[in-house]
C-alpha cells in the first residue's frame, strides 16, 4: 500500500439533474454522475484523506454513495448546494467525518467560495471551489472545481507546487497537470475524446 496523501476536489454535482447543460461532454446526467463518482472513489486508498470543497452531492442517494468511499477521512467544506433538496445538515454530518464552513490549515485557507484577499491575514493562499470555469487572476487563489482540475481529483502536494509556481488552477499554460491515476480515468478520457470529436468540422 502506498503512502497516504491528501486528495482534493470540488463541485462534483452528483445528482444535479440538469448537469449536461453545463457539462455537455457527458451524454446524460446518469453518465455524468456514475463516471464522476467512479473517478472520485477510485482516486483514494484507505490511507488517504479526501477533501471535498463543496457542492458534491445534490440528493440523499449520492450523499450515501460518498459516505461509502473507502478512505481514512472524508472532509467537507460546506458548499451552497450541499444542504438542498431535502438534505439536512444532520444528513451531511452523518456522511462525512468532518464538516467545516471555513478551514485554516497548514497556512492555507480552505473554503467552498473564494474568500476576500483582505481576509488572508498571514495565510499564503486560498484553495477553493465554486467558480467552475472562472479563474481568479489574483495570486494566492487555487480553484479545484471539477472544470479546473480536468474532472479528476488532485493531490494537495501538487496544488502547493503549482501555487509556488504562480498558478491558480491545474489546467493553465504552465505545463501538463499531474492528476491522480484512477481506475475510471480511461472512461473519462473516452468521454473527453468523444466531446472533442463533436467539435471537429465534417
Amino acid at each position: 500500500m502506498g503512502k497516504s496523501k491528501r486528495v482534493v476536489c470540488a463541485d462534483w454535482h452528483l445528482g444535479h439533474e440538469n448537469i449536461t447543460e453545463f457539462r455537455p461532454q457527458f451524454s446524460s446526467a446518469e453518465e455524468h454522475h456514475e463516471v464522476m463518482f467512479d473517478v472520485l472513489a477510485s482516486s483514494v486508498n484507505p490511507r488517504d484523506t479526501l477533501y471535498m470543497l463543496g457542492d458534491m452531492a445534490f440528493n440523499h442517494y449520492w450523499l450515501e454513495r460518498i459516505s461509502q468511499i473507502k478512505c481514512k477521512s472524508k472532509v467537507l467544506l460546506l458548499g451552497n448546494h450541499d444542504p438542498e433538496r431535502g438534505v439536512s445538515i444532520i444528513d451531511i454530518g452523518n456522511a462525512y467525518d468532518k464538516v467545516y464552513s471555513l478551514l485554516a490549515n497548514r497556512n492555507i485557507w480552505w473554503s467552498h467560495a473564494p474568500i476576500h484577499p483582505s481576509d488572508f491575514r498571514s495565510r499564503k493562499a486560498n484553495i477553493h471551489g465554486h467558480d467552475h470555469a472562472k479563474v481568479l487572476a489574483e495570486p494566492g487563489y487555487f480553484c479545484v472545481s471539477a472544470e479546473q482540475i480536468n474532472y479528476r481529483p488532485i493531490t494537495f502536494a501538487d496544488i502547493m507546487e503549482r501555487i509556488a509556481a504562480g498558478q491558480n488552477n491545474a489546467i493553465d499554460n504552465h505545463g501538463t497537470p499531474t492528476f491522480i491515476n484512477c481506475k475510471a480515468d480511461k472512461r473519462l478520457a473516452r468521454i473527453e475524446w468523444r466531446a472533442k470529436c463533436r467539435l471537429i468540422p465534417s
